[in-house]
């Protein structure tokens, strides 16, 4: 699209900010996304409300770009029939009662899980190709990249 500002190349994004002051707020936000043209902003403004821009992001407050109004309004739909996923400082704010970690096993966190090749040996597990196996059960390799260096540690 065409330089917007003269000197400043045109692949550079600007946003345009107004602010109230503390004696006077607004109720609702006038917003446009993604123009390259001021006069494409007739068309494309929309309104959202604080509380909205809250429900988009109640962690942070910050405001996704979104394209069209269409687009803030299926979020805003989806953002009012299911709860976010983890809401900060709020005692119920993990309605999905989700966790986190890293990766589906991790030595950082899941150490415990896994065994030497040693201690497979000492309870009668057999190497057998890249499978240790046993009359019961077979232990599987997993290896993690660590640094430049490969690991090889074996899941209990």
């Amino acid at each position: 699209s065409k330089p917007m500002f003269e000197g400043v190349h045109r692949s550079f994004r600007f946003a345009v900010t107004c602010m109230t002051g503390r004696n006077r707020t607004a109720e609702r936000v006038p917003l446009a996304f993604m123009l390259h043209d001021p006069s494409a902003i007739h068309g494309a403004r929309f309104e959202l409300t604080n509380e909205e821009i809250l429900l988009l992001n109640p962690n942070t407050g910050t405001l996704p770009v979104f394209a069209t109004r269409r687009d803030a309004e299926i979020t805003l739909k989806i953002y009012r029939r299911f709860p976010i996923l983890i809401k900060d400082g709020d005692p119920d704010g993990n309605p999905w009662g989700l966790s986190f970690k890293q990766g589906l096993f991790n030595m950082s966190s899941d150490s415990h899980l896994f065994r030497t090749r040693e201690e497979l040996e000492a309870e009668g597990f057999v190497l057998q190709g890249n499978v240790f196996q046993h009359p019961d059960s077979l232990s599987l390799s997993l290896s993690e990249q660590q640094s430049d260096t490969s690991r090889s540690t074996r899941p209990r």
